[in-house]
């Protein structure tokens, strides 16, 4: 490597440090709205919530897809609204807010309007960064405890957004079937459904 490179080779290098440097400062402010918006909610176990989309990021890359997952739950679980949040992303990444924000409205679940097969066929139409992000989110509520019926619901959804298998909606929503058929105990129903032919026991 001649002299000449060597020096581009190091500009370039710096650059990235740079870069890195500045994301990550812009991430912490995203994080800092996140932490804000949830307050002090916690888990189920007792646990700060926040603990839960900071480890959804962990498992997704790219500086938008972290941002998204730090917020997915703002606006389902806090009083934020998309107008409000907007702004402050906006503020922090002027130009991609948009795009941050839209991720995290296709990942609110609006529970009164919306069956849990049409959130997830939402989510899986919108884009494939919500797609990631939702599987992430997923997979750190498999680890933390969920009940039966959430894991048939939890599995079933992943089996959806990640196109393993002749997944369909009609046969994840047979598989929701068998989820609901779980939690009323209907220990007949449950092997009934099963799921790809394989029974589900309780």
């Amino acid at each position: 490597m001649t002299e000449d490179e060597k020096i581009m080779h190091e500009a370039r290098e710096g650059a990235k440090i740079i870069e890195k440097r500045l994301l990550d400062d812009k991430l912490n402010k995203i994080i800092e709205i996140g932490a804000r918006a949830h307050g002090d909610q916690t888990r189920r176990d007792g646990s700060n919530y926040f603990a839960h989309p900071k480890r959804v990021a962990e498992r997704v890359n790219g500086f938008t897809r972290k941002a998204a997952a730090i917020l997915h739950d703002v606006l389902e679980d806090t009083e934020e609204d998309y107008a409000s949040l907007l702004k402050k992303v906006e503020e922090v990444v002027p130009g991609e807010g948009i795009r941050i924000v839209s991720i995290v409205q296709a990942l609110t679940h609006d529970k009164e309007y919306e069956t849990y097969l049409e959130y997830l066929e939402r989510v899986k139409v919108h884009s494939p960064d919500a797609v990631k992000v939702k599987v992430a989110d997923i997979m750190d509520n498999l680890n933390d405890n969920p009940t039966p019926v959430e894991m048939v619901k939890y599995l079933a959804a992943l089996i959806y957004l990640s196109g393993l298998g002749e997944e369909t909606p009609e046969k994840i929503l047979e598989i929701l079937e068998a989820g609901k058929a779980l939690k009323d105990k209907n220990e007949k129903q449950v092997k009934r459904l099963g799921t790809f032919g394989k029974t589900i026991h309780s």
